[in-house]
C-alpha cells in the first residue's frame, strides 16, 4: 500500500483517509453506521466550486464508526483541497469540513532522496575535520584574502577616485609619456589584441566557473568562521554610488573624442613622415649619404678640432693672437712702404725735370719709361732685405697666381 502523507498534488494514486462523523443525537459520540448518500459529501479544489465526489465514500466494515475517503488523480490536483460533509437527508451525524494541503513528495518520496543525500555526503564527514579537504579550501582562501589592502588603503584609493583633478592630471601626465613618435611604436604591435582578450576572457569564465561549483557546495555560513574575516575585508570596498561615479566617467565619449584630437595633433602628417624615414629600406641609403660627405679628409680635419685648439679660439686669447701678428706684419709693410714712397718721389723728381721724352710720350711714353725706370731699379738695387727684393716676391708670387700654377696657400696662425 502506498504511503499517503503528506497527499501528493496530482499523484496517480489518488489519496486516502479515513473520518469518524459525530451523531447529532450524542455530540460526544460517533455515529455508527452513518447513512451517506449522494450529495452528501463534496470537495473543492483550491478557489473551485465544491462538486461531488467521483466515489461516495463508505463505511468501514470493520470499524463501523469510521469512514473511508478515496480521491481520484485529478481530485487531488490543486494546492488545496477541501472535502465537505453535509448531511442533506436528514438529522443523523454532525458536518464536517476538511482541508488538505497538498506537497510535491510523499514522505517515503522523501526518505529515498534523504538516503541518496546521505550517500553522496558521507565523504563529507571527513572534510569537516582540521586539515580535511573544506578546511583546507578555507585557509587557501583566506591566504588570499589576508593579502588584500586594508580599509585605510581602499579609503586612500577611494579618494583619488573622487578626485576629478587628478584624473585630468594622470591624463596629462599621459598624453606627454605617449608623444607623436611613441604612438609610432604602437603601429608595430601587430596581432590580434581583440581575439587574445577573448581568449583570456574564456579562460577566466572556465576558472570563475570552476570556482563558483565548488563556493555553492560550500556548508552553511556557521561551519565557515574564517570567513568572518573575509567579509570585514569586503565590506571595507568602494560601495555602489563610488562605482557609479566611475561608470559615468568612463560612459562619457566627447573625454575621449578629445582625447583622440590631441593625439591626432601630435601625430601630424609631417611628423608621420619621419617615423617613414626610419623604415627599413631608407637606412642602407642615408648611411650611403653620410660616408660619402664625411669622407676620410673631413674625418682627419674633425681630429684636428680638440679641447686645446678650440681653447686657442677664446675671446680671451684673440687680442694676444692679433697683436702676435701685427707685431710680425707691420715692421715689413712699413719697410716696403718706404720704398715705394722712394721711388714716387724719384719719378715725381724726373718729372719735373720736363724731360721731352716724358712729357710728349716719345720713344714709347710714360708706359715704357716706367717699365725702364721699374727694370732699372730691380736690376741695380736688388739686395737681400730690400724693398726691390721684396717686391720681386711679390710679383713672382702673381705671375704663379695669375697662370693658376700654384693654388693660393691657406693661412695658417699658430701662436
Amino acid at each position: 500500500m502506498p504511503s499517503y502523507i503528506p497527499c501528493k498534488k496530482n499523484d496517480v494514486n489518488g489519496f486516502t483517509f479515513y473520518v469518524s462523523l459525530i451523531s447529532q443525537a450524542d455530540t460526544k459520540l460517533f455515529q455508527a453506521n452513518p447513512t451517506l448518500a449522494g450529495g452528501d459529501v463534496q470537495r473543492a479544489i483550491d478557489d473551485g466550486a465544491p462538486a461531488n465526489l467521483g466515489t461516495l465514500p463508505v463505511v468501514d466494515a470493520d470499524f463501523t464508526r469510521r469512514v473511508k475517503v478515496v480521491l481520484s488523480q485529478a481530485e487531488t490536483n490543486g494546492d488545496n483541497i477541501t472535502i465537505i460533509f453535509s448531511d442533506a437527508a436528514g438529522a443523523e451525524w454532525c458536518d464536517l469540513t476538511i482541508n488538505i494541503q497538498t506537497s510535491a513528495q510523499t514522505l517515503d518520496e522523501m526518505d529515498v532522496n534523504i538516503d541518496d543525500i546521505k550517500t553522496d555526503t558521507n565523504e563529507l564527514q571527513t572534510d569537516w575535520v582540521d586539515g580535511g579537504r573544506l578546511d583546507q579550501l578555507i585557509d587557501a582562501i583566506k591566504a588570499i584574502t589576508d593579502a588584500l589592502p586594508d580599509a585605510g588603503a581602499l579609503t586612500t584609493i577611494q579618494t583619488d577616485l573622487d578626485n576629478p583633478n587628478q584624473y585630468k592630471a594622470d591624463l596629462t601626465t599621459l598624453e606627454t609619456r605617449l608623444s607623436a613618435i611613441r604612438a609610432g611604436y604602437l603601429d608595430e604591435l601587430d596581432f590580434d589584441l581583440q581575439g587574445t582578450l577573448t581568449t583570456i576572457a574564456g579562460y577566466i569564465d572556465a576558472e570563475v566557473a570552476a570556482i563558483l561549483a565548488i563556493v555553492n557546495n560550500l556548508p552553511d555560513a556557521g561551519a565557515l568562521n574564517d570567513l568572518a574575516a573575509i567579509k570585514a575585508i569586503t565590506d571595507a570596498l568602494p560601495d555602489a554610488g563610488a562605482l557609479t561615479t566611475i561608470q559615468t566617467d568612463l560612459d562619457n565619449p566627447n573625454q575621449y573624442k578629445a582625447d583622440l584630437t590631441t593625439l591626432e595633433t601630435r601625430l601630424s602628417a609631417l611628423r608621420a613622415g619621419y617615423l617613414d624615414e626610419l623604415a627599413a629600406g631608407n637606412i642602407p641609403a642615408d648611411i650611403d649619404t653620410l660616408l660619402l660627405r664625411l669622407s676620410a679628409a673631413r674625418a682627419l680635419l674633425l681630429d684636428e678640432i680638440t679641447a686645446a685648439r678650440m681653447s686657442e679660439l677664446d675671446a680671451a686669447n684673440l687680442p694676444a693672437d692679433v697683436d702676435t701678428i701685427l707685431a710680425a706684419i707691420v715692421p715689413e709693410v712699413t719697410t716696403i712702404l718706404a720704398e715705394i714712397q722712394n721711388a714716387i718721389y724719384g719719378l715725381a723728381a724726373i718729372r719735373a725735370r720736363g724731360d721731352i721724352a716724358w712729357i710728349t710720350g716719345a720713344g714709347g711714353g710714360p708706359a715704357v719709361f716706367a717699365a725702364a725706370v721699374w727694370d732699372e731699379l730691380l736690376a741695380g738695387h736688388i739686395t737681400a732685405g730690400s724693398a726691390s727684393a721684396m717686391l720681386e716676391t711679390i710679383r713672382a708670387l702673381v705671375d704663379e697666381l695669375e697662370s693658376g700654377e700654384k693654388p693660393i696657400p691657406k693661412a695658417k696662425f699658430k701662436v
